[in-house]
């Protein structure tokens, strides 16, 4: 599934349309039904700093409770994370979700396979060392992070075990994307047919995406 039109507005602007843009509408967001489950049910989020957001990215809790709602209940939640320690991080996680839910707090994801360390990890082995092959997994990353065409590589290949991916899309060039908005270039080289083609071979490589900008 995508979604382009849910737009990431810095700053939100001062219209009263806008009063709950963050915090009510995430059309992205269809969850499967329970019976994909899988042996375990895990989680991987590489684009939030909190457990629970102060501001406007949607955060782990968001979607925990969504799939939740669902039906699907995450055995464990893997959280990557370098803005606050893990006492910090744990301060907003319930008590009752503390055990399944771990924080690793590093600087940096790497870039290729072949610079994983348990430092730095490589996001692709870390999920492979951290789940079986009849696991169902869920991953949100943002697209105009480092080493992001990697990752793509690693979500094509016959390594992966990604079911699901969650992620904040960005492109250029298009107008219907700077409507109310700064009329400023998107950050990103990243072009509209270029975005297609990543959800056509996705999809031919059976991961459902929802996407957002």
């Amino acid at each position: 599934l995508r979604f382009p039109l849910h737009k990431c507005a810095h700053p939100v602007p001062v219209l009263p349309r806008f009063k709950n843009h963050y915090a009510t509408f995430r059309g992205f967001i269809v969850p499967p039904p329970p019976v994909v489950r899988g042996e375990h049910a895990l989680y991987f989020d590489t684009a939030s700093t909190r457990w629970q957001s102060r501001l406007t990215a949607p955060d782990p809790k968001f979607f925990v409770d969504t799939w939740r709602r669902q039906g699907v209940e995450f055995d464990q939640e893997f959280i990557f994370g370098s803005a606050f320690t893990p006492e910090q991080f744990y301060n907003d996680v319930p008590q009752n979700m503390i055990e399944a839910t771990q924080y690793i707090m590093t600087n940096s994801l790497a870039q290729r396979p072949v610079d994983h360390t348990e430092a730095t990890p490589f996001l692709g082995n870390f999920i492979n060392d951290h789940s079986d092959t009849n696991d169902y997994i869920v991953l949100k990353i943002s697209l105009d992070m480092s080493g992001r065409f990697e990752i793509v590589k690693y979500l094509t290949s016959k390594e992966n075990r990604v079911n699901e991916l969650l992620f904040e899309h960005r492109w250029s060039e298009h107008s219907v994307f700077l409507s109310d908005y700064s009329r400023r270039r998107l950050d990103t080289d990243l072009t509209l047919w270029q975005s297609y083609e990543l959800y056509t071979i996705l999809r031919e490589n059976g991961i459902r995406a929802h996407s957002w900008l």
